[in-house]
């Protein structure tokens, strides 16, 4: 135990985030397939799909407006 909190004691100095490979390099047509495959296990209807697909097509772009 006493190793991984010497290597967490190096670790949390830098920056942690998870970065997903399909939203880091834009990916959007892994992430509309993505949306695809969910709302078909979620057995959603045509409009929920659509709106799924485009709920998620945001997050390849930055934020903008106010914080």
């Amino acid at each position: 135990m006493e190793e991984v909190l010497d290597a967490w004691d190096v670790a949390r100095k830098r920056p942690q985030f998870k970065a997903e490979y399909m939203i880091t390099h834009n990916i959007v047509g892994a992430l509309e397939q993505a949306a695809r495959a969910a709302s078909a296990r979620l057995k959603l209807s045509a409009d929920e799909d659509r709106e799924a697909g485009r709920a998620l097509s945001w997050v390849t772009r930055p934020l903008t407006g106010a914080a």
